[in-house]
């Protein structure tokens, strides 16, 4: 047998065993698991329409709910809610949020995300900016 008779049929056989190998490390990453996105918001200025305020998107690592305030979101204590909606965990989008109170045009508002129930606001662990967003009342 002549030495090239045998190297192709070598290489045949490693180029097999190579295209094997990436598929085996594709079931592999598939298996892992994907750590969550962190809680996000996302809402528009807008015109209040039926006193609702429109959600362009929200997600939530885990069941909780959608609440917008007025006043400083950097000052909790003097913020009120004007409506709320619980949530699953997972995207949601185009949500309306019904307000006990229509805040005037040009009010600034703010939707926040969170794991608290009823008037409870309980952050999500490694929440950041995106778990809530300031916009303004029209």
């Amino acid at each position: 047998m002549k030495p090239m008779q045998i190297i192709v049929p070598a290489i045949a056989v490693l180029m097999s065993a190579v295209a094997i190998v990436p598929n085996a490390g594709a079931q592999n990453y598939a298996q892992e698991t994907v750590p969550p996105y962190p809680p996000s918001v996302t809402v528009l200025d807008q015109q209040l329409k039926n006193d609702e305020v429109s959600i362009a998107y929200a997600y939530l690592p885990k069941d909780g709910k959608l609440t917008i305030f007025s006043g400083n979101p950097e000052k909790m204590s003097d913020a009120s809610a004007l409506g709320s909606v619980e949530l699953k965990a997972g995207d949601h989008r185009q949500l309306k949020v019904p307000l006990t109170n229509a805040p005037e045009a040009g009010t600034q508002l703010w939707a926040m995300v969170d794991k608290g129930k009823g008037d409870a606001v309980v952050p999500f662990s490694k929440a950041d900016e995106r778990a809530q967003q300031s916009f303004k009342a029209l």
